[in-house]
């Protein structure tokens, strides 16, 4: 295929222009930020919410979901897979910190209470 009908045929498939990513922690969600043509001066974002995929731990299996699931944004030939696995990564840490923080203040609230009925012994 010659240099001019590969260059037709990416801008036919080429159907945004993305200009980068923006995360949420909490709920977990990826944006995409885009433009539907270099003309258009409105910036749109494509939303992806994560839910409970973010539960399964393996960044490189959510990733591949993610792929198969908005093919329309993110296509591989576009958007390169490994920027979008650092994200998931980020997330992914995010929410086990916010677990363990979680479990410490459980337990710190444990010990508070054992505390209190040693005071009353």
């Amino acid at each position: 295929m010659n240099k001019i009908n590969l260059q037709k045929k990416q801008k036919q498939k080429q159907k945004f222009i993305p200009l980068g990513f923006v995360i949420k922690y909490d709920p977990p969600v990826i944006g995409l930020l885009y433009k539907r043509s270099i003309q258009e001066n409105k910036k749109k974002v494509y939303n992806i919410h994560l839910q409970n995929l973010i539960r399964l731990d393996d960044e490189v299996e959510i990733t591949k979901q993610l792929f198969e699931e908005h093919p329309e944004f993110l296509d591989p030939d576009i958007i390169e897979p490994e920027q979008v696995l650092g994200l998931v990564q980020k997330l992914i840490e995010f929410r086990q910190i916010m677990e363990q923080d979680d479990e410490n203040e459980y337990l710190e609230e444990e010990t508070d209470s054992h505390i209190i009925e040693e005071m009353f012994d």
